[in-house]
């Protein structure tokens, strides 16, 4: 199982996946005081069902909340998240001066228009 984090300044989405297929998602606000604390119960509430969370990935655009999950995720689910970001190896090129400087929802969504699309790496 897959637990996918996407942070937004407004909204948070969770969701699940069992290989590829969503099982189930919430959206939550982009609480800015969260802790790591109440980002473990809030996940593991509504998670609960699943019990076999294997990865963690994580999109975010608010710095001080990737941190937040990040945490959580080592704590609560005892898993090491992939954080979305210009260091990854994503089988694109970013084209900008500076890649770091490209939101992790923008290399998101250029990933997932290049696996449907297809294009130039």
């Amino acid at each position: 199982m897959l637990l996918a984090v996407d942070i937004g300044n407004t909204h948070t989405v969770l969701g699940i996946y069992d290989e590829e297929e969503l099982k189930e998602y919430f959206r939550v606000a982009s609480n800015h005081a969260l802790t790591v604390d109440e980002c473990g119960i809030l996940v593991k509430q509504l998670f609960q069902k699943y019990d076999r969370i294997k990865d963690v990935i994580i999109c975010s655009v608010v710095p001080p909340l990737t941190s937040i999950y990040e945490e959580m995720s080592k704590k609560f689910l005892k898993v090491d998240p992939v954080v979305v970001s210009s260091d990854l190896s994503l089988g694109i090129k970013i084209l900008y001066d500076d890649p770091k400087a490209v939101g992790a929802d923008r290399i998101a969504n250029a990933v997932a228009a290049y696996q449907i699309y297809g294009g130039q790496p």
